[in-house]
């Protein structure tokens, strides 16, 4: 995306690059108060989007999403709990709270429990981690537990067969996390090279 994209989706004056917002000399009081406004809402809500974004690449695109979701930059696990967080809570379960919030009890068996300590946090203005504190001292409630993905185990003739296409990858030069596919008669099978240098 574009710097000019940014701007014109965002309706924010000045330029942004790379992790840098310069606004103008010239900018107005109330178009300064308007991008904090605008900023704050981006950074409450990033997470959900981004699950809500994920959510809907992966029942609308499910051969593909997942070479857009590197764009995001986020970890695996981050974008998981994204898209985790953002089933859990659909958009009209979710409170004025952040993410961080819903993500602290989203893991709850009783749903009536989560509500009422939603409920409060939303009520009595908790912090996320006065809300983890809450959950565990009234109903002995660890961390959160996210479903894990499911990990299939190759055989040994498999692993051998993905190693060596691996060692083949990361000798092109430029295979710096970067994603491919190797096709073949009955569909293709995408693989993510990241290396840890």
């Amino acid at each position: 995306m574009s710097e000019q994209d940014i701007v014109d989706t965002s309706g924010l004056s000045g330029s942004f690059v790379d992790n840098y917002y310069s606004l103008p000399d010239n900018v107005e009081w109330d178009d300064w108060v308007k991008a904090g406004a605008i900023l704050q809402t981006i950074h409450k809500n990033i997470n959900f989007w981004i699950g809500d974004w994920i959510l809907f690449g992966e029942s609308h695109f499910p051969e593909t999403y997942s070479q857009a979701i590197l764009l995001t930059g986020k970890s695996d696990t981050t974008l998981r709990n994204c898209a985790w967080v953002s089933s859990v809570f659909p958009p009209e379960q979710r409170r004025d709270l952040s993410f961080t919030h819903h993500f602290e009890v989203a893991g709850m068996d009783n749903i009536q429990d989560r509500d009422h300590l939603l409920d409060k946090a939303e009520e009595e203005e908790w912090s996320s981690l006065y809300l983890r504190k809450m959950r565990y001292d009234e109903l002995g409630q660890t961390l959160p537990v996210m479903p894990e993905p499911t990990v299939l185990e190759l055989r040994s003739d498999m692993q051998r067969a993905v190693f060596d296409i691996c060692e083949a990858a990361s000798e092109l030069s430029g295979m710096k996390d970067q994603s491919f596919r190797v096709p073949f008669d009955w569909g293709y099978v995408e693989m993510k090279v990241v290396r840890e240098d």
